[in-house]
């Protein structure tokens, strides 16, 4: 997404299930319009590790009545990993 939404704002509470329990999120939407176009973005934010657990973009044209839904959905992750040094 760009930068400078026409608008954020937290709309609310959510969870996100992950391989070693549910996490609860706060929900943050941003929106932008060029053109004809509009665009959402939802973010599923777990605040205590700042991280976005789930991210749903929508999109719509208002010429051509295109509509796309993408939706990113995160199981797991792991800080600070540690990695062989055969891997650089």
């Amino acid at each position: 997404m760009e930068n400078n939404p026409t608008t954020a704002e937290v709309v609310g509470r959510d969870h996100v299930r992950l391989a070693d329990g549910e996490r609860d999120c706060v929900l943050v939407r941003a929106t932008w319009k060029h053109g004809t176009a509009n665009t959402v973005c939802t973010m599923c934010i777990d605040p205590a590790a700042a991280l976005i657990l789930r991210d749903v973009a929508e999109s719509n044209d208002e010429n051509t009545v295109t509509r796309m839904v993408k939706t990113t959905t995160f199981i797991s992750y792991e800080s600070n990993p540690t990695f062989s040094a055969r891997y650089f």
